[in-house]
Order: C-alpha cells, then sequence, then structure tokens
C-alpha cells in the first residue's frame, strides 16, 4: 500500500484545482480577476482608495457577513494567508 503524506496530497489537490483560482501570472491581477466573477455571488467587493505603489483589495465574504453580520467587528486576512487559495477554489465547485 502506498502512503501519501498531507504535503503530497495538498500538492496534488493544488495542480488539480490551479486553473481555477490562477488566472494571472501577476498575483494581483489574478485575484482581482477572481474577485470580480465572484462578486455578488460569494462575496463582495469593497471599493478602497488606491495609494501609490501599494496594491490593495478588500472583499467580504457574504456567507460570513450574512450568519454573522451583527456579531463581526472586523475580519481581517493577510495576503499571506494560504486559506484564500482553499476559499476561492471550494467557491468554485
Amino acid at each position: 500500500m502506498t502512503e501519501l503524506t498531507e504535503k503530497q496530497i495538498y500538492s496534488h489537490w493544488v495542480h488539480l484545482n490551479e486553473a481555477t483560482w490562477r488566472l494571472n501570472d501577476d498575483q494581483v491581477t489574478s485575484a482581482r480577476t477572481l474577485l470580480r466573477k465572484l462578486n455578488g455571488e460569494k462575496i463582495e467587493i469593497i471599493p478602497i482608495h488606491q495609494e501609490d505603489g501599494i496594491n490593495t483589495i478588500a472583499f467580504a465574504f457574504k456567507d460570513i457577513l450574512d450568519d454573522f453580520g451583527d456579531e463581526i467587528l472586523e475580519i481581517a486576512m493577510d495576503s499571506t494567508c494560504t486559506c484564500l487559495e482553499l476559499f476561492f477554489a471550494s467557491a468554485h465547485q
């Protein structure tokens, strides 16, 4: 019997789903494209002022807001958070 590691399974899963969420080689362009596709359905894009030299993207997960909006004061995610890849991939399943 072949034993697989968590890392091997994750790597294979990323490879299978990458075309769904990696829409451009530039990460910011890719994220903005994906968010526009999901806007109004799974997420809501939040308009924000862009500063020179800083790429910013703001959005809200609609299900979280619908379920917990009255209880949430602030949710922040760092751009290094790999959980965003999981959300974007699962949003298309």
